[in-house]
This record gives structure tokens, C-alpha cells and sequence, in this order.
């Protein structure tokens, strides 16, 4: 039997316009702060693919399956940059120059970690000792301070998202990769009190939007990923963080 034309050109139509319209699924939502990203870091986590809003800084990251490219991108100056997650994996910190800034780019994971159970969820405790950071930044009053923290404890909170999208969010933090996505990484300072380079401050359930990647490519294409992580120069970058 043969279709009246109109009435296929009309279903493609609607094929084309569903494959286009980004989907809806139900996912995890966590507001983050860190000395790698800053404050107010929204992170959206499905199944294949991942939205990182960091809100001080301008920028967004996004990458899906299944080949896992992560696109930084600007939508102020309409700029991106992609990595290969080759490239992403290859990084011992994404971001500060790349790494300048990082306090955490030497850590390693120990063999053995501790699993908590709560609430339904499931996270992974690992032991960091006899790790040590200094971390040299500019105060509020533009004097040079230095930071020792020790003995690290780090917690990975395991999700649904496959494995590379938990690992590039690893690289997004410079920690080493692990079973799960970054939770928590708290020291103990000189002082004795407690030292955070990361927290979770609330993580929720809720309906994800996949982002519009097809949008991000309509950008224009950065010449160096520093183009979109900086505002106006690194050193800028790390006064914004830090206050």
C-alpha cells in the first residue's frame, strides 16, 4: 500500500522534531562548593550524561554517551570547547591552568574503602592518610595566605551514571577516578579544624532535561579551553573562588 506523500512528509516531521527535543528523565540533582570549581555548583546526573552549572565562573559542562566528548561552553560569549574523553582522562586536573590551583591533583586511592549505607543510598569512604596539600591563595585583603591540610577523607557517592561519566567528573574535581561521583573531601588543617576542598551541601531526586547539545555546537569554537574557564585571567579566577 502505498502512503500519500503529505502523510509521510508529516511523520517524518514529528520523528524528526521528537529525536530533536531534548528528553526528560528522573535523576540526581547535587549543589556543590570546591576549591576546584567554587561555590554554588549545580551538578544534574542521569544514566548517560551529566550537566555541570558552575555559576561564579559563566560556564556549563555537559557530556553524554556513548562517546562521552565534554564540551565546556560560555553561553555569555556563545563559546565552547570540546575534549575527547581521551583527553579528559589524560588531565591531572581540568581545571586552573590545568592543575595550578588543584590542592588535589597528587591523591591516590588506597586499595581498601568503607561502605555506608543510608537512606538508600550508597557511598564509598576512603582513608586518605599521610596525604598532605598546601594550598597558596589571596585573601580578602590581598595578602598571600598558605593552607596545610592533612590526612584527607574522601566519600564517592554511587550513582546510576555509567562509568566515564563518573570518571570525567572525577577529572572535573582532579581526583583520581573511582566507583562513583565526588561527595565530599574534608582534611584536617594545621590548626586542627577541618579543612574542605569539597561538599555536598543538598542532593535531590527530581525530572532532568538532557541538555541541548545540538545548541552548544552552534557556538563558536574556543582556540584554548582557558577561553571559557576564565573570566578574565587565572589568577582573577582563583580571588573569585577563594572570597
Amino acid at each position: 500500500m502505498k502512503i500519500p506523500f503529505i502523510l509521510l512528509v508529516a511523520t517524518l516531521y514529528f520523528q524528526q522534531s521528537a529525536w530533536a527535543t531534548p528528553r526528560d528523565e528522573i535523576g540526581l540533582v547535587l549543589e556543590q562548593s570546591s576549591l576546584t570549581l567554587g561555590s554554588q555548583v549545580k551538578v544534574e546526573i542521569a544514566t548517560d550524561w551529566f550537566k555541570v552549572n558552575v555559576p561564579k565562573q559563566g560556564y556549563l559542562v555537559i557530556s553524554k554517551a556513548p562517546d562521552w566528548n565534554t564540551y565546556f561552553y560560555r553561553p555569555d560569549k556563545r563559546l565552547y570547547k570540546m575534549m575527547t574523553y581521551a583527553e579528559v582522562l589524560k588531565k591531572s586536573s581540568l581545571i586552573g591552568a590545568m592543575g595550578a590551583f588543584s590542592p588535589t591533583t597528587e591523591i591516590k586511592l588506597p586499595s581498601k574503602h568503607r561502605e555506608i549505607h543510608r537512606n538508600g543510598r550508597v557511598w564509598y569512604e576512603y582513608e586518605l592518610e599521610n596525604t598532605t596539600s598546601k594550598t597558596s591563595f589571596l585573601n580578602e585583603k590581598m595578602d598571600r595566605e598558605v593552607i596545610v591540610v592533612k590526612d584527607y577523607k574522601l566519600i564517592i557517592l554511587q550513582t546510576n551514571l555509567q562509568k566515564q561519566g563518573s570518571q570525567i567528573l572525577s577529572r572535573l574535581n582532579s581526583l583520581p577516578c573511582s566507583l562513583g561521583i565526588p561527595y565530599s573531601l574534608i582534611g584536617l588543617r594545621s590548626d586542627n579544624s577541618y579543612g574542605a576542598a569539597l561538599t555536598t551541601g543538598k542532593i535531590r531526586v527530581q525530572k532532568l532535561a538532557m541538555p541541548d547539545f545540538a545548541s552548544v555546537l552552534k557556538y563558536k569554537k574556543a582556540t584554548k579551553i582557558e577561553d571559557i574557564l576564565y573570566i578574565s585571567s587565572p589568577s582573577q579566577m582563583f580571588v573569585d573562588l577563594v572570597q
